[in-house]
């Protein structure tokens, strides 16, 4: 982290202070390190996914209001309140994990995934919902193992070698 942010130290890096070979090595092993922790987290994430979606049930419920929430930028995001029914008759009403700044209106009727065991462990039954977080890790990954794999040093200039014409 060091070579990477220069904390401390008077030599500046950009185009006129190309990376050492050494510097380079550091800034790959960090980079991929990033990406192997990243990757390892959307991995835990992707199987966990897969399992409460492997043990869930499929009906529709109704939404029925919306929890506003504030962005970072002062923008707002919404979650959806949905109520469906189960088995046994009686009514479950969660909030969805996920936000977005176009959520369902109040009444549409949406597909909803939930747990047997724990109605209320449910989210509305869309690919991105319920996918979106452990793909984003992945593919981040992915991105910051590229970018280690392809850094490159720049080419040393070649060395002015004089040339021997053989007569003394």
């Amino acid at each position: 982290m060091i070579l990477l942010f220069n904390l401390g130290h008077k030599r500046r890096f950009g185009p006129s202070t190309p990376l050492t070979p050494s510097q380079l090595r550091m800034t790959r092993i960090f980079l991929w390190s990033i990406a192997a922790i990243v990757q390892l987290i959307g991995a835990v994430l992707l199987v966990r996914v897969e399992s409460w979606r492997d043990g869930s049930l499929v009906t529709s419920g109704k939404v029925v209001d919306h929890q506003v929430h504030s962005g970072n930028k002062g923008g707002k995001t919404y979650s959806e309140v949905v109520e469906f029914n189960i088995a046994d008759g009686r009514v479950i009403r969660f909030d969805d994990p996920s936000s977005s700044n176009q959520p369902f209106a109040k009444g549409d009727i949406v597909a909803v995934r939930y747990q047997p065991l724990d109605p209320s462990d449910a989210s509305i039954d869309e690919w991105h919902r319920i996918w979106g977080a452990p793909i984003a890790l992945l593919s981040t990954g992915v991105m910051f193992f590229v970018v280690g794999s392809f850094a490159r040093a720049p080419k040393s200039p070649a060395t002015d070698v004089p040339e021997t014409s053989g007569v003394a």
